[in-house]
C-alpha cells in the first residue's frame, strides 16, 4: 500500500461510513507495517484510531517512545505528519514533518529512521 493510495482513500471517506471504515483499516495496517519495517518492538508503541465526526476521514496514529506518526484527512495535499517525541505521553513533540499525498513510502521510512536515530 502506498501513501498515494491512502490519500485517495481518505478523500472519499468523509460522509460515507463504509469508505471511512475502509480508510481507517488501511491506515492502521499501513502504520503497523511501517512499525515492522522500522524494526520497532510492538511493546514500545501504540496504534490508535480516532473515528472523529461525519465530515472527516478520522485519523490513525502510531505513537512510539521516540516517534509520532499520524495519518488523517488529506487537506491541501497533506495526509499526515511525523515528528520526534519523548515518550508516549508527549503529544506535541518535535518539529512536524508533513506527509504529503505525493510523498513516497521510501521517503517516509527514511525520515522516520532519521528521527529515531536523532532521538536515540
Amino acid at each position: 500500500m502506498t501513501i498515494a493510495e491512502l490519500a485517495e482513500a481518505s478523500k472519499s471517506a468523509p460522509y460515507d461510513e463504509k469508505r471511512k471504515n475502509t480508510y481507517l483499516r488501511m491506515a492502521r495496517r499501513f502504520l503497523i507495517q511501517l512499525g515492522k519495517e522500522l524494526e520497532l518492538d510492538p511493546n514500545d508503541y501504540d496504534v490508535s484510531t480516532n473515528r472523529a465526526g461525519i465530515a472527516v476521514a478520522g485519523d490513525v496514529t502510531l505513537h512510539h517512545e521516540r516517534i509520532y506518526i499520524s495519518l488523517g484527512d488529506c487537506f491541501g495535499g497533506m495526509l499526515g505528519l511525523v515528528r520526534s517525541c519523548q515518550g508516549r505521553k508527549d503529544y506535541t513533540g518535535g518539529q512536524n514533518n508533513p506527509i504529503m499525498e505525493h510523498s513516497t513510502n521510501e521517503w517516509l521510512l527514511k525520515r522516520c529512521r532519521e528521527l529515531l536515530q536523532a532521538a536515540a
